[in-house]
């Protein structure tokens, strides 16, 4: 992975901030922007990009969507299975309501866009997460680069291969260095043995 990228890794997932397959926006009154990621998290970040938070919706919670209410609890609709989940702004969950139709009810007006006033909107996009403002567009939170994007929230299978492929690598690099390395065989001559 390299020391950059191995440091990106480490910095994503110690804040569970790894910024995947991201889906569905809301904006609080407290200027906070939560954002939908890998179909399991809740992300909130400031206007500037800054994380914030997160949370776990599900570790199988599928597409969801938010929606941000005045009191500034959020909550998430989940498809299946159908229930809206409130939550306060540190993701503990305040209600929990099983209700059938509410992903549909909730719309896809979010799903990948939102504008907050005349001039600011937040869109995400194959890049990541843009605002634009004062018709300035800033890509804010960018979506990992490959390699690190193939590992996502469930890097087991692929960390295990990578490390063995790794050790194996350096254990055949070892081999092949010792075998051309090896001192010539002592002669047998008569004038070696005194």
């Amino acid at each position: 992975l390299g020391a950059w990228s191995g440091a990106q890794y480490r910095t994503a997932t110690a804040l569970r901030l790894f910024f995947v397959a991201p889906f569905g926006l809301a904006n609080s009154s407290d200027g906070l922007l939560y954002v939908g990621v890998d179909g399991r998290d809740v992300h909130a970040y400031e206007a500037s990009g800054r994380p914030v938070g997160a949370w776990t919706v599900a570790h199988d919670a599928g597409r969801f969507r938010l929606r941000a209410r005045p009191d500034g609890l959020i909550e998430v609709a989940r498809k299946n299975p159908a229930e809206r989940v409130v939550y306060n702004a540190q993701g503990e969950v305040i209600e929990r309501v099983s209700e059938p139709g509410v992903f549909e009810r909730f719309g896809p007006d979010q799903d990948r866009r939102i504008a907050i006033g005349d001039d600011l909107v937040f869109e995400i996009t194959d890049e990541g997460l843009v605002r634009t403002q004062d018709g300035e567009r800033v890509l804010i939170v960018a979506v990992p680069q490959i390699p690190l994007v193939w590992l996502g929230h469930r890097p087991v299978r692929q960390l295990v291969a990578l490390l063995f492929l790794g050790t194996m690598g350096l254990l055949g690099g070892t081999l092949l260095t010792a075998a051309s390395t090896r001192p010539a065989a002592p002669s047998s001559s008569p004038e070696s043995v005194r």
